[in-house]
This record gives C-alpha cells, structure tokens and sequence, in this order.
C-alpha cells in the first residue's frame, strides 16, 4: 500500500511517518494506577510497597541507582527480580535490555524454564531452547522491540499468546532490584535508548555436544506430549507456576 500524502505535500505525509515511526516502541508517561499496583501486589506479583514506587511525570524512565523498571504484564507473564540466571544470561547472549521482550517472550521464556526445572529434571538447557526457539526484532526500535518464537519445524508445546497485549507499555513503574544468594548479580544498568541490533548469537547454532543433549531433551518432550492419560500441555506449564505461586524468571535458591 502506498503512502498517503497530504494536501500540503509530501513534507506534511514525511512527516506523519516519522511520527508514527517515532510512537512505534517509544516511552510513554506511565499510566499505572494504585490500584494496579494494589492488585499486583495483592496477587503477590510485585513485592512490598516499600519496594515498589509509582513514577511521576516523567516520560522516560528515570530510576534510581537500586532501581529498575517493570511493566505490569511482565509481573503476570512470571518476572520478579532478581532475575533468574537464564534470563539474565539471555539478556547478555542477545544484547538486549528487559525493555526489549514483548510480553509474550517472557512468557515463553517462563514456559521453558517451568519445563525444564519442573518436567525434565534439568536446568534451563541452552541448547534445547537454540532448538526449540528464534529470536526476531519486532516493531519499532524500543519498548517491546524484541521477540521469541517456537520454530515452525518443532513439535513443541501450543502455548496460546495473546496477538495483542493492548496498552502494555504504559504500564510501568519502579522496583527495587536487590540480590540474593542465588542471584549475586543484579539486573544489568537500565538504558531508555538502547538499540536492538542483530548478533550472531541470534542464528541459535549449535555444537555438536548441544545438539546431542537437544535431541535427547527433546524425545523427553515428545513423551511428555504423548504419554496416554498423562500429557503434558501448554496449560499444563502455565498453570504449574501460576497454582504454586512461582515466579519462574525470579533467582531462587533451587529449582521449581
């Protein structure tokens, strides 16, 4: 479809673009409530009030030095901080902020790990998620510009996403970033303006050990799919953190 211009000219149409280019993943003022807050914490996703704070007119995030910024569909889709090892590793791997997931990556992301601590007996696997996974920039250029999906030629779990999480981005605000045993390393220094830019790391290749355990891991999965009376879903996997109340992104001493 071409581009529409204006009366005026090409310069007004140029420049309804480059508005609309800009909107495509920027900030917004946060439009989180305290009572969004109040449900979050009520449903325990989000930590004391003492830990969490409401920004202010700010368009751009500006947290404090201890402080990092949240969405609330994040703290639905299974993120509390500190972060979980394979998350954080991820984040390095791809050089990405947390910014940069949509929502629907993270809950693949708490999908996999509930799989592999829950069902497989094994810590997340980085070759199994090469095998199972892509990564792709999606949108614009910030807030929500960074994807995963389940390889087409993979018989994986149906985990239904939500095509559209409507108004997501303005839901951030404030929460203390503190460290624990499991996790010494906090969540890496927020940057409001950082880019997502390709890496080799993204083509997901695999050694030849990686793709040896993938292959074993995988059968384990195909049998969790198709053991008669006993199969494993997609639902199976949401519902195992959500009914026990994990966080399946959040550092723990052990695995779920």
């Amino acid at each position: 479809m071409g581009k529409k211009k204006s009366a005026g000219g090409g310069a007004s149409g140029s420049g309804a673009a480059e508005t609309s280019k800009k909107r495509a993943g920027a900030w917004e003022r946060s439009a989180i409530l305290d009572r969004d807050l109040s449900n979050l914490r009520k449903d325990g996703l989000i930590p004391s009030s003492d830990k969490v704070r409401k920004p202010g007119a700010e368009v751009t995030p500006r947290p404090e030095p201890n402080e990092r910024v949240m969405f609330a569909a994040y703290a639905s889709r299974g993120l509390s901080l500190p972060l979980h090892p394979f998350l954080r590793a991820l984040l390095y791997v791809y050089g990405v902020q947390l910014h940069h997931f949509t929502p629907n990556a993270l809950l693949h992301i708490a999908c996999y790990i509930t799989l592999c601590e829950c069902f497989l007996g094994v810590h997340p696997h980085w070759g199994l998620w090469k095998r199972i996974f892509f990564v792709k920039r999606q949108g614009g250029a910030g807030v929500g510009s960074f994807g995963v999906s389940i390889r087409p030629d993979v018989d994986y779990f149906d985990i239904r996403m939500l095509e559209s999480v409507q108004g997501w981005r303005k839901k951030w605000f404030y929460v203390r970033d503190e460290t624990n045993a499991a996790q010494p390393h906090g969540l890496p220094p927020f940057e409001a303006d950082a880019e997502v830019k390709k890496k080799r790391s993204w083509r997901h290749d695999l050694s030849a050990t990686e793709a040896r355990e993938a292959d074993q891991l995988l059968a384990k999965v195909k049998a969790l799919q198709e053991t008669a009376g006993m199969e494993v879903t997609g639902i199976h996997l949401i519902s195992t953190f959500i009914r026990r109340r994990v966080h399946p992104l959040q550092a723990r001493i052990r695995p779920m």
